[in-house]
């Protein structure tokens, strides 16, 4: 640890339970609310300075939407925050819009902080959920893992953490229940994030074709009566995009026609 510390030019020791680098905690154990106290007092800080008692509702809402929602984002994106510091930041968050910053005057809330985070669509003022919001850049993890070119970073966590390969590893259970903090973000984003992946296909790209979600579709293998088809597809050795399609053999490569046999009449997907 010393040695990493004298490469990095930061201070370190040889025993140690949390630090930071690039602003970020860096820690072994489980999240704690302690780890988010510099966020905390970073929107405490920022209230008090604005003061807002002089604003209207209209003021206070731009202030929050483009100074206090935005302090967090940047640790939210790598840490899960424990449940208290997100109740305590929207506590603060919401006293500054309905209370004002530096006096404390006696106003109570006009709606439930549920309606307000709401879209205008739907009545709210579309301040963020933080909730939510931690989840959203959790699942940009995901979707950086998945996607785009191999880096160290995106070979370490898959390689630790997922098995098979890189772009179909969320289709399997992990390696751990447990990990770094990343992994945990990254695990707690997947439950509503991964059903939601889709495949849009290019040039020879090699998707499945009944397992795969295609351009927001469904996979097939879940629609009722095309047994039979499958069946069929799988008979001729035709299991991917790229198996039944033709390309022009040109520099691009590109798509073609499809190549697929006329299935015989018997076979058509069935009426459920």
């Amino acid at each position: 640890m010393v040695e990493i510390s004298r490469i990095l030019e930061m201070e370190g020791e040889s025993q140690w339970e949390s630090f930071k680098y690039l602003g970020v905690p860096i820690f072994k154990c489980k999240p704690k609310s302690s780890h988010w106290s510099l966020v905390v007092d970073k929107i405490k800080t920022r209230i008090q300075a604005c003061g807002a008692s002089w604003l209207n509702l209209a003021g206070k809402l731009v202030l929050l939407k483009l100074v206090l929602a935005s302090i967090p984002i940047y640790q939210s994106s790598i840490l899960l925050a424990p449940s208290g510091c997100i109740s305590q930041i929207e506590s603060l968050v919401r006293r500054f819009l309905w209370k004002g910053g530096q006096h404390n005057e006696n106003k109570l809330p006009l709606v439930s902080w549920g309606k307000v985070t709401k879209p205008y669509t739907e009545g709210g003022l579309q301040i963020r959920d933080l909730r939510a919001q931690n989840l959203v850049l959790g699942a940009n993890l995901i979707w950086n893992l998945v996607s785009g070119k191999l880096t160290w970073s995106k070979n370490t966590l898959w390689k630790k953490y997922y098995s098979g390969t890189r772009r179909r590893c969320l289709n399997t259970a992990p390696k751990v229940s447990k990990g770094s903090p990343i992994f945990t973000i990254c695990q707690k984003a997947s439950g509503f994030s991964s059903p939601h992946l889709t495949w849009i296909p290019r040039n020879r790209e090699n998707i499945w074709i009944w397992e795969d979600s295609i351009l927001g579709e469904p996979p097939l293998d879940s629609i009722p009566g095309t047994n039979n088809s499958k069946n069929f597809l799988h008979a001729q050795q035709f299991n991917t995009i790229w198996d039944i399609s033709k390309w022009n053999l040109d520099a691009n490569n590109n798509w073609k026609e499809w190549k697929l046999l006329r299935s015989p009449s018997h076979l058509h997907i069935e009426e459920s």
